[in-house]
């Protein structure tokens, strides 16, 4: 295994220890964002928003990181769509950036390890706290017929910033998630929603 390799593996074993912890309130959301999925029939509107209780910069990091390693493919690119429809501000660029591709991720993962260090990478970016709380800081809404946003459920805490991290507001690509992507997603996920929701609900009681 090459250098690189054994680098992008630590850091998955890393990220993944941390779902754990959270098991039960990921196997909640995922339920909530399948069953909602798996009952609605106009694909052409998005049935599902992702907001945060903290919208601390950390916070957004943290889960722009967590976005690329989410084992639902649907939680995933809820996620991901929420974190790219931040404001157009300097503040959110790098979220925007790595949360845009995965290889964008692992850049900006490389450049933190040379500038700074592998301890301070896993020791503050990848820190397991704060990514916990992160997923934590999660809030997810069902959008009714009309467009409105009703609360389907909250998760968790936030996360106090504690830190300040480099700005790449000159060079992140926009996003461009296509709505195929998204009835891909739905399709290919859409049988099998109620019986993932059986399983969980059961593993849960």
């Amino acid at each position: 295994m090459s250098v690189p390799q054994k680098f992008f593996a630590e850091v998955e074993k890393n990220i993944s220890s941390c779902f754990e912890p959270c098991h039960k309130n990921l196997a909640k959301m995922t339920v909530s964002i399948n069953s909602t999925l798996s009952q609605c029939a106009d694909l052409e509107r998005k049935p599902i928003q992702i907001k945060f209780k903290n919208k601390k910069r950390k916070t957004l990091i943290s889960l722009a990181i967590l976005a690329h390693y989410l084992e639902d493919k649907n939680l995933a690119f809820y996620l991901k769509d929420a974190l790219l429809n931040l404001p157009e501000v300097p503040e959110y660029s790098l979220i925007k950036f790595i949360t845009k591709r995965k290889g964008n991720l692992e850049m900006y993962l490389i450049e933190v390890s040379q500038e700074r260090s592998n301890r301070y990478l896993f020791g503050n970016l990848l820190n397991h706290k704060d990514l916990i709380d992160a997923l934590n800081s999660i809030f997810v809404f069902k959008v009714s017929d009309t467009g409105t946003p009703k609360a389907k459920r909250m998760i968790g805490v936030g996360y106090r910033d504690k830190g300040h991290l480099p700005n790449y507001h000159e060079w992140y690509p926009k996003h461009d998630i296509s709505l195929t992507e998204q009835q891909n997603i739905i399709e290919a996920n859409r049988q099998a929603a109620h019986d993932l929701e059986d399983l969980i609900s059961g593993l849960l009681l």
